[in-house]
């Protein structure tokens, strides 16, 4: 089976570039909506030092898990980090994320960029599945997050 090596998904939110690259980096924010529908990241599992060469970890737990599970982790570092614009993480597993996030100087939209490289030939099919929804779900409830903060902020 041919994988492909890499995946892009964008999104256009209404929200500042600040506060997408806050949501992404700032730990007690992004447990709130990252991972697949279906799990929740705990907040202790989230460790972010934002620095070229510093760590980006976090682990998700299946909403209905009883704890007899390992929880799936994502342990990568920062190999760029450019405020508010993008950062990049190389994973564990030896792939890359890159998050890019651009003003589009219309009404306070945001258009956010994330593409991941990596060898799913060698990481499966699962993998690779899991990881295009998971990326997906990811950047919806990151709408919904923003959406509720914004909504909060302005009352």
């Amino acid at each position: 089976m041919n994988l492909p090596d890499s995946m892009i998904v964008t999104r256009v939110y209404e929200a500042t570039p600040e506060q997408v690259w806050a949501a992404f980096t700032d730990p007690d924010q992004i447990h709130k909506f990252f991972g697949p529908k279906g799990t929740h990241v705990p907040r202790e599992s989230v460790s972010i030092d934002l620095r070229v060469g510093g760590e980006f970890k976090l682990s998700m737990t299946r909403d209905d898990a009883d704890g007899s599970e390992p929880a799936p982790m994502m342990n990568a570092e920062f190999t760029i980090v450019e405020p508010p614009n993008r950062f990049q993480l190389l994973t564990s597993r030896g792939g890359h994320i890159t998050i890019e996030i651009q003003d589009l100087e219309l009404e306070g939209r945001t258009l956010v960029t994330w593409s991941t490289k990596g060898d799913y030939e060698k990481l499966g099919q699962e993998f690779y599945s899991g990881s295009v929804i998971g990326t997906h779900m990811t950047m919806d409830q990151l709408g919904e997050y923003l959406a509720g903060v914004l909504e909060v902020s302005h009352s």
